[in-house]
């Protein structure tokens, strides 16, 4: 899953740096049970430039950073984004499930701006899975400065309703707190 994901992100230029899973679904992936993923976190630096390097802005304040992606965010085009996904996410199911359609996601719905505090909370609901089974999966794609560094966090949950994406809001900050107080 770890070599899986940090190739999908690398295809993304972005640099996997942590994910977490929740129990059940890394005891499923560890015994070989399969992914049926319920809930998980993937964060990331980003690679950015004509050679896709980690850069540093060490002179960029938290507040700029967050009211420069509060003015961008709006203006992504999420077709784009979704298919460099799809070609990330092709290439490392050929090279690690031997099928580039093994995993696939649909296209996102796009709740917009969720939340503007120490990071940039944007809201996404989208089917992810395998041909034979997709689950609608809510996420939380945020995006702040630490040190300099922009890093983004994307909090994934089971969709069950507009309870799961407050739910999964509130998890999302939680991380970004503990992000930025243990950096």
């Amino acid at each position: 899953f770890w070599d899986h994901q940090k190739m999908t992100q690398s295809q993304a230029n972005n640099k996997l740096l942590a994910v977490w899973l929740d129990c059940e679904s890394k005891r499923k992936l560890q015994n070989v049970e399969g992914a049926d993923l319920k809930e998980w976190v993937i964060v990331v630096g980003h690679l950015t430039g004509t050679s896709k390097t980690e850069r540093v802005f060490p002179k960029l304040d938290r507040d700029r950073y967050i009211k420069g992606m509060t003015k961008a965010i709006p203006d992504l085009d999420l077709d784009k984004l979704k298919g460099k996904m799809d070609r990330a996410l092709e290439k490392a199911n050929s090279v690690y499930l031997g099928d580039k359609s093994a995993i696939t996601m649909d296209e996102p719905i796009n709740l917009g701006v969720l939340a503007v505090e120490d990071a940039v909370y944007m809201g996404l609901i989208m089917n992810i899975g395998t041909k034979l089974e997709k689950n609608p999966i809510a996420g939380i794609f945020s995006s702040t400065l630490l040190n300099g560094v922009p890093i983004s966090h994307y909090t994934y949950k089971e969709y069950q309703g507009k309870k799961t994406v407050s739910d999964l809001l509130s998890k999302s900050k939680y991380y970004n707190a503990k992000l930025i107080f243990s950096n």
